[in-house]
């Protein structure tokens, strides 16, 4: 009668075996470090884009609603201004946007102030900020400053107006009709966005 003999696993076979596990293990590894690579820059991508796309709307907002005008009482007086841009060109060493808007959000008019806000944009070194005073004729030291985007590459303007394009803005006694903004950033390139303002000369 023939003997059968049980056999196991030899050494160099269970040592193949544990190579191979090894190898598969670091490939799902891989996998999953590529899979959550990923979805952290999708998730940041998508967080630029709404900080963008926010900070596209901030703008607009406070362009629709600029004065034409200083109002009655202030004008003339200093660091009060009229609907202002002037960039690094001029000699200011930044990009600067001053103004004052109306509708100043006031819910019930339960803030001591009125609906009329002085804003400033300012652009430098690669930084692009909001600053609020909260009053008109409040000094620099009480301004309110946001940060609305860093790492931008590039932010101009160009404000038309009877047919010209201009890069600055001083006229004192009307607005532009329209202002294009332009905003680089590393992650999304070249945006613009285009405003459409209803001038008003000053009676």
């Amino acid at each position: 009668m023939k003997r059968e003999w049980a056999r196991g696993f030899t050494l160099v076979e269970m040592m193949l075996a544990i190579v191979i596990f090894s190898l598969l293990l670091i490939s799902a590894l891989m996998i999953f470090k590529g899979v959550l690579r990923n979805s952290e820059i999708t998730q940041r991508k998508s967080t630029q884009m709404v900080q963008l796309q926010r900070t596209l709307s901030v703008i607009e907002r406070d362009f629709t609603h600029a004065l034409t005008r200083t109002p009655a009482g202030l004008a003339g007086q200093p660091g009060i201004p009229e609907f202002v841009a002037r960039g690094a060109a001029e000699g200011v060493g930044d990009y600067r946007v001053m103004m004052i808007r109306n509708y100043w959000h006031n819910p019930g008019a339960r803030l001591p102030r009125s609906t009329l806000e002085r804003v400033e944009y300012r652009f430098q070194k690669g930084v692009l900020e909001r600053l609020s005073f909260p009053t008109l004729n409040s000094p620099a030291s009480a301004v309110r400053s946001v940060t609305l985007l860093s790492d931008v590459l590039q932010f101009q303007l160009r404000f038309y107006y009877q047919g010209e394009w201009l890069t600055a803005w001083h006229a004192s006694t009307w607005l532009p009709q329209t202002i294009e903004i332009t905003v680089e950033t590393r992650s999304f390139g070249v945006v613009r966005r285009i405003v459409q303002l209803s001038p008003e000369e000053k009676s």
